[in-house]
């Protein structure tokens, strides 16, 4: 398979950390990290999978976002809805 390159938003989080390492292991894909500390602990963990590029930035700012999603094959997306206004969002 050819090597893929994921866009993962929200890498070290408790869903996005298992994703990473799911995608690391099968080896078919690079991946590109949207991250606001690229030194941070959960950031260097990732670091050790292999094939991991950090973009440092957040999901509220759209030239990060475009930067993350150029050239990649997919994405995977986990946000804070409470960080995002789910709290003032109406059902």
């Amino acid at each position: 398979m050819a090597n893929r390159r994921i866009f993962v938003i929200g890498a070290t989080g408790a869903q996005g950390l298992p994703v990473c390492r799911g995608l690391a292991k099968d080896g078919g894909y690079s991946l590109r990290v949207l991250t606001r500390d690229s030194s941070s602990a959960r950031a260097k963990e990732l670091l050790k999978l292999g094939d991991v590029e950090f973009i440092e930035g957040t999901f509220a700012n759209e030239d990060d976002l475009r930067k993350g999603f150029a050239g990649c094959w997919g994405a995977f997306i986990n946000i804070d809805g409470f960080n995002c206004g789910e709290k003032a969002e109406t059902y």
